[in-house]
């Protein structure tokens, strides 16, 4: 019997006095991201599309966890990702030539507009690993990565 006092207690201890969630935390460390985007056909018109992917998303058009689309300006360009949390990310960048927000691709699934992953990571049958172009990115730190458009 004491038990089920005890039992009835502890519950209605718990709707009365619901646990508060834990406070979120502000101090993330926190690095920044610089891509150098080569290869850039510079004379087509449409933007850049650029993604910084967790592994669960990589390299899913749209996932990324931190994206920025940036009007083609050259043939080289640099994109700016400021205040990334401290891990390991890997990058895509795709020239979206019809500014459709979207990677064109053929009957097999193999892109139609110009791409390119951190580590220079290859298309062969499909898309590069995550592995094949994960990076490291560092508290307090800026790296700077260099993608280059096929």
């Amino acid at each position: 019997m004491i038990i089920i006092l005890k039992y009835f207690f502890l519950i209605g201890l718990t709707i009365s006095h619901p646990f508060e969630p834990l406070p979120l935390e502000t101090d993330t460390e926190t690095g920044t991201v610089i891509l150098v985007v080569e290869g850039i056909e510079a004379n087509k018109a449409g933007s850049l599309s650029a993604g910084i992917f967790t592994k669960e998303f990589f390299p899913e058009t749209g996932k990324a966890a931190y994206e920025r689309y940036v009007k083609v300006e050259g043939a080289t360009m640099e994109i700016h990702f400021d205040e990334i949390p401290a891990g390991e990310y890997s990058a895509a960048v795709f020239h979206d030539l019809d500014n459709n927000g979207k990677l064109r691709t053929n009957l097999l699934g193999l892109p139609r507009e110009p791409i390119g992953f951190s580590r220079d990571a290859r298309i062969r049958m499909g898309p590069p690993s995550y592995y094949d172009a994960v990076f490291r990115v560092n508290a307090d730190e800026a790296i700077t990565l260099t993608i280059t458009l096929r």
